[in-house]
């Protein structure tokens, strides 16, 4: 791999950080569930931008084949960032009494300010990330469970969509 090639690899995943950073530094950290996304998020920029450039050193990473394919990859993450704060919501609310239920109980321990729970919350991300949306975070969401949204439900994605200037979902 050429140094032009490791060059335009950190060139584009910077351009991934940017497309995702203002989404995610809008979120209110002070809710679990904007919490969880925004660190959901963060794990995806670091798994397709950051590892890729920490872990250059000769190879390509196996995901793409090319420096184009990877370009191709991360264009398509920034043009579907609604599709990630979509999906990783769902995996939220999938979660959200297992997710709650372990706040709650390191709540008297560990989550004695702000930054704990942020920290913590970022740490229990991770897990749901690699497990359940690595791979396909981008990935029209399943109208199924779109149609299947409450209306309360609906508002409080379309209010993350909105503040990240991003379509909302019609109620």
């Amino acid at each position: 791999m050429t140094k032009f090639d490791k060059d335009l690899i950190s060139k584009i995943a910077q351009q991934l950080r940017d497309a995702y950073d203002p989404i995610i530094e809008q979120m209110d950290r002070r809710s679990n569930m904007q919490s969880f996304i925004a660190d959901v998020l963060g794990d995806y920029i670091h798994d397709v931008g950051d590892a890729v450039v920490n872990n250059i050193k000769g190879n390509f990473p196996d995901t793409w084949e090319h420096v184009e394919d990877y370009q191709a990859s991360v264009a398509k993450a920034i043009i579907y960032r609604r599709n990630a704060i979509i999906n990783a919501y769902f995996e939220y609310l999938a979660h959200i009494d297992e997710l709650n239920e372990t706040v709650i109980m390191a709540d008297d321990n560990d989550l004695q300010n702000f930054q704990n729970l942020t920290t913590f919350m970022s740490d229990v991300s991770a897990d749901y990330y690699m497990t359940f949306l690595a791979g396909h975070m981008v990935e029209e969401p399943d109208a199924e469970v779109v149609k299947g949204l409450k209306y309360d439900k609906i508002s409080m994605l379309n209010a993350m969509l909105k503040r990240a200037n991003l379509c909302e979902i019609e109620c």
